[in-house]
């Protein structure tokens, strides 16, 4: 009688345990430049570096014409008085050769590059590290690179993922600052051309409030979207609760729970 109590007692704390073990903190900073695809022709003369290029007024083009090759610039702004040292993004857009956007090259202004994936293949990363830091001023941009592209039928290149259902912890963009501190780029300022009448984002963006995040093994009660894609996470809306996550299964037997705290 006394083993089966402890043995139900242990089972219930160990339940209480592992309910409020769900609920997590954020341990997150998440920041809110805007990471914009410029669309320019190919005999453009921009270089790398600071550029005159501003949101207000408008002056970042997202669009193109088909049978046309451009140079595509990934700029950064809304930074002003901020510093970076280094900076990683992403890139998506239709894999099919001939559908959509062709990505024909990229050229870089870090002094160094490491692809992360088969960069600048749809879906891959790339993480570009100066030798000092970097910063903007209101009316500048920071030129990190830029894509050769043209596009046979209408579609979109994308900074982050074409389908927002499917962005995860390797679409996020991230940037360090000079005193090494990471920080998380906000998707909701993550650039879009689209060509050939292809849906696009220059300066403006998607509102999405925080709320939680529902990631494989847990939830984060209040996450940014991109915090919540760095944790493989889905985030719901603002007025959901960490209750409408559909978490992990609990072990059904005793021996499968007794495993759990070997």
């Amino acid at each position: 009688m006394v083993l089966r109590y402890f043995t139900c007692l242990f089972v219930f704390t160990a339940l209480n345990v592992l309910t409020e073990s769900t609920v997590l903190a954020a341990e997150c900073t998440e920041i809110w430049p805007r990471l914009a695809l410029h669309v320019e022709a190919p005999t453009s003369k921009r270089t790398c570096g600071l550029t005159q290029l501003t949101c207000n007024p408008a002056q970042v083009v997202s669009t193109g014409d088909l049978h046309q090759t451009y140079k595509v610039y990934v700029v950064l702004l809304d930074w002003a008085l901020q510093n970076l040292q280094e900076v990683q993004f992403g890139v998506d857009y239709d894999p099919v050769e001939g559908s959509g956007v062709d990505v024909l090259s990229f050229e870089t202004c870090g002094q160094s590059s490491t692809p992360i994936g088969d960069w600048p293949n749809p879906g891959s990363q790339v993480r570009l590290t100066y030798p000092t830091c970097q910063s903007t001023q209101d009316n500048e941009a920071l030129v990190l690179g830029w894509f050769w592209v043209i596009a046979e039928t209408p579609g979109s290149l994308s900074i982050g993922p074409l389908n927002w259902s499917e962005g995860n912890a390797s679409n996020v963009c991230r940037l360090r600052d000079c005193e090494q501190n990471e920080k998380i780029l906000t998707p909701m300022r993550y650039g879009k051309a689209g060509f050939g009448g292809a849906s696009s984002e220059g300066c403006s963006f998607i509102d999405v409030f925080p709320g939680p995040c529902c990631t494989p093994d847990s939830c984060i009660a209040n996450s940014g979207l991109g915090c919540c894609w760095a944790q493989n996470g889905t985030l719901l809306d603002y007025m959901s609760t960490c209750a409408q996550c559909v978490l992990p299964v609990l072990p059904k037997t005793w021996g499968q729970l007794k495993s759990l705290y070997k």
